[in-house]
């Protein structure tokens, strides 16, 4: 019953979460924000790439952490061709849009230095980490993941096992970590470390100053304007909480689960919401990224109606 009911609830999940990411996408770029300039261009650009998550996750693999081992299974469209390569880069591909939405939605919230020309040495860095070095090694070591099949032969007993109680036609097995770790599990573990890297380095030498600024201005302000910065203040806490709450913490738990093969109980039942998890951020990211992208444009609008109502109002 619970098994039946995941499968339905990631399977339309995956679908509404990608028709709300594509909408974004189109949205954008029919819809030109007035200042439309180089990180709104990269954050349209990385929506495209972030509207594929969804896609592989919910359709493509229809992907589940199975309790107690490193093995998720899929049972979505690439299944359903026979193509377990289709099911393992699927899986792939999902941990490398990650890569993309920690550092595009980083690019677009925190940074906003107008052209790509005034990134310093340490933006450099973080963008080639984040971007290349991370997700690269993992493709590169998608043979790495084994497939559960006939032909697969157990290297020790917890292999055996393996084959013997989830080998199925109804899903394909991928299992993720070998015993010991291979090349794959390795460049997974590092992509995490280098996302986690990011992300405190994102908050120390980017978030904190903007937000020291902002509540430094707020206190200056005029009651007006100092609502204005408290709401960007909060939207800025929202973004990067949704970021590490909905992205981060699920990859993180997933990778860590792999490490071992017995694990705490809460921790297992943990498993069942890691790609939901994934999914829930794809369905709150388009509206957060329309904000973002057309915040100049809203500002804009609220000033002209505020203009015309005084307007009004002295006629």
């Amino acid at each position: 019953m619970m098994d039946t009911f995941y499968d339905y609830f990631i399977w339309y999940d995956g679908i509404i979460a990608g028709i709300l990411n594509i909408s974004c996408f189109l949205i954008m770029t029919i819809v030109k924000s007035r200042k439309d300039d180089s990180f709104n261009k990269l954050m349209r650009a990385g929506k495209f790439i972030e509207s594929f998550l969804p896609l592989m996750i919910g359709i493509l693999c229809q992907a589940r952490s199975i309790e107690g081992f490193s093995i998720t299974s899929c049972k979505g469209l690439c299944h359903a061709f026979e193509s377990p390569i289709a099911c393992k880069l699927g899986l792939v591909l999902s941990l490398a849009s990650i890569n993309f939405t920690v550092g595009i939605v980083s690019i677009a919230c925190l940074w906003r230095k107008v052209k790509y020309s005034k990134l310093n040495v340490i933006d450099i860095i973080f963008l080639i980490f984040c971007l290349i070095v991370g997700p690269l090694p993992q493709l590169i070591t998608l043979s790495g993941m084994t497939t559960l099949d006939e032909n697969f032969v157990p290297m020790n007993t917890k292999e055996a096992f393996i084959k013997e109680n989830y080998m199925s036609d109804e899903f394909t097995i991928i299992i993720v970590r070998n015993d010991p770790m291979n090349a794959f599990s390795w460049a997974a573990s590092a992509n995490l470390i280098i996302l986690i890297i990011c992300l405190f380095v994102g908050i120390i030498y980017y978030y904190i100053p903007i937000e020291y600024a902002l509540n430094k201005a707020r206190k200056e302000a005029q009651t007006n304007t100092a609502e204005k910065i408290k709401f960007n203040i909060y939207y800025m806490r929202f973004s990067m909480g949704l970021l590490f709450f909905c992205v981060l913490l699920p990859s993180f738990t997933l990778m860590i689960l792999s490490l071992f093969d017995t694990s705490p109980v809460f921790l297992n039942s943990i498993r069942l919401i890691i790609f939901p998890g994934l999914l829930t951020y794809c369905w709150i990211s388009p509206f957060v990224c329309l904000y973002n992208y057309y915040k100049v444009d809203i500002a804009l609008y609220r000033k002209k109606k505020v203009v015309v109502v005084s307007s009004n109002g002295l006629s």
